[in-house]
């Protein structure tokens, strides 16, 4: 984007305290600015660079990574397997919102203060917050920057109504999404942002706001721009379709023509719905998708979940999409501490407070994490990690008829019975791997700004 533009956008700011008819105002004149940026400079990701620059510069936009530190533990017998640590103590502040919590005298709260809603942002952030409007297969979104990124450019793209986060379950009373269409639209926004990472979190899957629809996409770091879960996508050789065994999470995968896996997905759902007809208002899931524009090839990733299971004893935060990633995301000070302490009694050990302990150690925190975990199903597993769990994970439920699981390592009493989310398993693996990579001693090297590698 030329000087002048970058320029031209960071004089649309509203002054504190706008009113609605000067906030519309300078919401069209922004509007039409990131437009002609996205027609001519660069696409739908220079739109958000030109918003994300607006914003920052505004003060809208609390931090902007500089107090992030990323860790890498690497196996030590294989270096090619690693889990990723992230501590960002300004994330911590999210849940408490941004803004204003009482409308002013003129404005009036909607949807219980939603904070995705244009209405309600205008007054809670006092005219700071903008957003871009967008379509997607004619549905209205609009781009908002995340003010508690916790990665570059990570911004949410929220449908434009205030409709749930959930998606339709046979008898929905309320207007909302079907699976089908999330994951055509997080497709195609994915295509239309190369070098960065989409999802979708569903409801008791991560997400901070149920109550109205969002996606959630930020750019690749330059440190580090792979994620474990890819990594065990190109080792697991799936050319098209397929489940990646060789990870602690049960996670179904596509990779091809966005077309191609949208053709794949409508058989798909529909016999992993009927599967889990007995607790669809239960399940949920995170799916990630990615766009490799040097191939042309489009990438999802589908990790079902159980909307009981939202946190982990071990975290402060809750488990999303970017957890399931490979990315433990940290942000309270204990935590940060225990990060920078390292070794087998540092972050994910236990806790410093007996009452929050675990009480059966890294065996018993696995039955207490959100997530089925899919294990490594008949793939030698490296020693020091986990094999797969006793219990069914809801993929094997997922199963096309006539598909036989040969697993050694899966219940056939809950095969049968096909209890798929409750897995005593879950995210806790995740954990079990953290302890196996981590080195008895770490070093951290700084890498610039916020970033640090272990070695």
């Amino acid at each position: 984007m030329e000087n002048e533009e970058q320029e031209a956008i960071l004089k649309t700011m509203p002054t504190p305290d706008v009113n609605r008819e000067q906030y519309s105002r300078i919401w069209t004149d922004l509007n039409q600015k990131l437009k002609h940026i996205e027609q001519n400079d660069g696409g739908f990701a220079a739109a958000l660079e030109a918003l994300k620059s607006q914003q920052l510069e505004r003060g809208f936009i609390k931090d902007d990574l500089h107090l992030m530190r990323r860790y890498r533990f690497a196996h030590p017998e294989d270096p090619a397997r690693f889990f990723l640590v992230q501590y960002n103590p300004v994330r911590a502040l999210r849940f408490s919102g941004s803004g204003r919590k009482t409308p002013p005298a003129g404005s009036s709260s909607k949807f219980n203060g939603c904070f995705l809603c244009p209405d309600n942002i205008q007054w809670q952030q006092a005219g700071l917050e903008m957003g871009y409007e967008l379509d997607v297969d004619a549905m209205p979104y609009i781009a908002w920057m995340n003010a508690y990124p916790l990665m570059p450019l990570h911004c949410v793209i929220a449908s434009s109504d205030h409709i749930p986060q959930a998606w339709c379950v046979n008898g929905a009373a309320v207007e909302c999404l079907s699976i089908e269409k999330i994951l055509i639209h997080l497709i195609t926004l994915s295509k239309n942002l190369p070098g960065y990472v989409g999802f979708y979190n569903g409801t008791g899957a991560g997400a901070s706001i149920p109550s109205h629809f969002h996606f959630q996409f930020f750019k690749r770091p330059e440190l580090w721009p792979q994620f474990p879960l890819e990594v065990a996508a190109r080792k697991s050789g799936i050319e098209s379709h397929g489940t990646i065994n060789d990870y602690p999470l049960a996670v179904e995968y596509w990779r091809g023509d966005s077309e191609a896996i949208v053709d794949s997905i409508y058989p798909w759902i529909p016999g992993w719905l009927a599967r889990n007809r007995h607790q669809l208002s239960s399940i949920s899931a995170n799916i990630i998708s990615t766009f490799d524009e040097a191939q042309n090839k489009s990438e999802l990733y589908f990790v079902p979940r159980h909307q009981s299971q939202v946190h982990s004893p071990e975290m402060s935060g809750i488990i999303g999409g970017v957890e399931v990633l490979g990315e433990m995301v940290f942000s309270c000070e204990e935590e940060g501490n225990r990060l920078e302490r390292g070794g087998r009694g540092g972050a994910l050990g236990q806790r410093s407070d007996p009452d929050r302990r675990c009480r059966h150690g890294w065996r018993g925190r696995a039955s207490c994490m959100g997530i089925s975990s899919a294990g490594a199903r008949r793939v030698a597993t490296p020693r020091g990690f986990p094999r797969a769990g006793p219990d069914a994970d809801l993929l094997v439920s997922a199963s096309p008829p006539g598909r036989r699981v040969r697993d050694r390592h899966v219940d056939r009493r809950q095969q049968r019975r096909s209890v798929p989310v409750g897995s005593r398993r879950r995210l806790g693996d995740l954990f079990l791997r953290v302890r196996s990579l981590a080195p008895a001693r770490r070093h951290v090297l700084p890498l610039g700004p916020g970033v640090h590698t272990t070695r």
